[in-house]
């Protein structure tokens, strides 16, 4: 009933508006290519890098499907699909689709009116690791927790804290992983937050373990705060995170058991290196202020309405 409302409204409003453009690459982005001879405007699609590729209408597995068959030859028609990371290019370009269709166009953020300036709110005795972000598995907290005990064991005269901002289905089981563990009370699990600036406020540095990920705003939003990134090496984190300029990276690892000694190999090396870690953080700062900024990404957005993509 929603595709068929949908569909209506297109061929009724269509041509009422100077671009049609579809967040996230599904069944609605199928029924307005299909459409677009109708409507005769510009269509583009948002690429997120995760849902689509992951039992998602782009899933090389399930690309035979009835379904998936036929949106993906639906989205053919397409003008654009917005990608936000260089690795969902790939998986586009894999999947058949033209190098003309597909325009890098990433998430973008407010880099103005947030607080870059340095906290006095951190403890001068304890260095806090941080992560902010739903606790699922395909996010690799639990990766996560285990490179943080080994972190413990190797520095024991050394105060660490991990903080966690977050909610999901995963709580229970990293709780009991961190008891487990022996390190309880070294991390913090905050739940939902929602001032989420304060909660990167209070670390010293920023942990993105994922196995998945499209153009994660919390390792933009931590790189505008001004903390040193660590991230696995999967979708836009190699984006933003570039080794031993703007943070470092990890090799991922096979789901869901990751790679926690090679992130343990990571933190200790900024636990090591204190003038790495303001330079990595102060030339990722520039790189979100230059490529990412809301003024930016609006400016990229229009030109690609307009067919002129950048």
């Amino acid at each position: 009933m929603m595709l068929c409302g949908f569909a209506r409204f297109l061929l009724k409003e269509g041509k009422e508006y100077d671009a049609i453009h579809v967040h996230i690459t599904r069944l609605l982005a199928a029924v307005t290519a299909v459409l677009k001879p109708f409507v005769k405007r510009p269509v583009i699609t948002k690429i997120s890098g995760f849902f689509e590729f992951s039992d998602g209408i782009l899933d090389e597995s399930k690309r035979w499907l009835p379904v998936n068959f036929l949106v993906r030859r639906a989205l053919r028609n397409v003008d654009y699909f917005q990608t936000i990371s260089g690795q969902t290019r790939e998986k586009l370009l894999a999947a058949g689709y033209s190098d003309a269709q597909i325009s890098f166009v990433p998430n973008g953020i407010d880099t103005k009116s947030i607080d870059t300036s340095a906290s006095d709110s951190k403890s001068s005795d304890v260095t806090v690791f941080g992560y902010c972000g739903r606790l699922r598995k395909i996010k690799g907290v639990h990766v996560l927790i285990d490179a943080f005990a080994q972190l413990v064991k190797n520095n024991p005269d050394r105060k660490l804290c991990l903080r966690l901002a977050g909610d999901g289905d995963e709580m229970d089981g990293l709780l009991a992983q961190s008891e487990s563990l022996g390190i309880r009370d070294q991390v913090d699990f905050l739940g939902q937050v929602e001032d989420t600036a304060a909660a990167y406020d209070s670390f010293d540095f920023y942990v993105q373990p994922s196995f998945a990920e499209g153009l994660p705003n919390s390792v933009i939003e931590a790189m505008l705060a001004q903390l040193p990134v660590v991230a696995s090496d999967v979708g836009g984190n190699v984006d933003l995170v570039k080794p031993g300029d703007t943070g470092l990276l990890y090799p991922c690892g096979d789901y869901p058991d990751g790679n926690p000694t090679d992130l343990a190999a990571c933190l200790q090396q900024y636990l090591d290196s204190a003038d790495m870690t303001d330079e990595l953080a102060a030339s990722a700062l520039q790189l979100i202020r230059d490529n990412y900024s809301f003024e930016t990404i609006t400016d990229q957005l229009i030109d690609l309405y307009r067919g002129r993509p950048s």
